[in-house]
């Protein structure tokens, strides 16, 4: 039998927001507090110019890391009434040639 809780989390950013995102998809009743307005205007997380990145060179864990919370944007992409992650490519700027192993 599951178990149903009220959660209170206190701080609507990043983690805040999607620890809220995915208790209440669970089944849990969440209020989620924070000092200003939500989306606060000013967070470094509301504007659209974000990067992310999936390669962090040997280390194989934050790599997977990543491709899950691709797959888990795109599934709230397909469940939520729009899209809020938009996979655009990205631009590779270097001052000399490219060589095997550089990216790493």
């Amino acid at each position: 039998m599951a178990t149903h809780y009220k959660i209170l989390i206190i701080g609507g950013g990043i983690f805040g927001v999607t620890a809220a995102v995915e208790l209440n998809r669970r089944g849990h009743e969440v209020h989620l507090f924070d000092q200003g307005a939500l989306p606060f205007p000013r967070a470094s997380s509301t504007d659209i110019t974000k990067m992310v990145r999936a390669d962090y060179g040997a280390d194989e864990f934050y790599t997977d890391l990543m491709l899950d919370a691709f797959r888990g944007w795109d599934e709230w992409n397909r469940e939520w009434p729009r899209p809020f992650y938009h996979q655009t490519g990205f631009l590779l700027l270097a001052h000399r040639p490219l060589e095997d192993g550089s990216l790493e």
